[in-house]
């Protein structure tokens, strides 16, 4: 039964959903290493498989003051502003401790309509309770019980089963979708 006076959760992945953070990120990668990878390149969720560094690659993400440069998405700020009023909004992110306080500073001066406490470093998505999910991360929808938002990315092409968006105005378009539904 439904709680009529509780509006519906909607979880966002903060990396690569909201941020562009993998353009970011390779931008830094090749400067620092002098490289051309290219965010089409990356097409498997270990990026460290497409670099010249391996697995040192994630130690970019915890090089200080790094979150700053990271910009927010394609009309993410509008679609989410209009969606406050509708949802529960909370960002979800599997993050690291290093980078929780540089993705909050993030949030606070991307997003400041979004409260601090509505941001959850949470590993296992699919014990996050919400009724929708939007990740780019395939395996973080894959036991999620609400319903599995795909952000297309090139490493998540080949996955199914989920409804897929490609931008924030698709987004917008599911989400009002939802709401008629419900």
């Amino acid at each position: 039964m439904k709680n009529l006076n509780k509006p519906p959760t909607l979880a966002v992945d903060f990396d690569d959903v909201l941020s562009d953070l993998c353009g970011h990120w390779i931008s830094e990668y090749n400067r620092q290493y002098n490289d051309n990878l290219q965010i089409n390149d990356v097409t498997d969720w270990d990026i460290g498989k497409f670099t010249k560094i391996g697995n040192e690659m994630y130690h970019l993400l915890v090089q200080p003051k790094f979150f700053e440069s990271v910009l927010i998405q394609d009309s993410c700020f509008d679609v989410l502003c209009e969606m406050q009023k509708f949802f529960n909004i909370q960002i979800v992110s599997a993050t690291h401790p290093s980078t929780y306080l540089d993705k909050s500073n993030w949030l606070a001066r991307n997003l400041p309509f979004i409260p601090q406490t509505s941001y959850n470093c949470v590993f296992d998505k699919s014990l996050f309770r919400a009724n929708i999910l939007i990740d780019d991360n395939p395996k973080n929808l894959e036991f999620f019980q609400g319903e599995k938002v795909i952000f297309t990315k090139p490493w998540n092409k080949t996955a199914q089963g989920m409804y897929r968006v490609d931008n924030w105005n698709d987004i917008r378009d599911f989400l009002n979708d939802y709401l008629e539904r419900n």
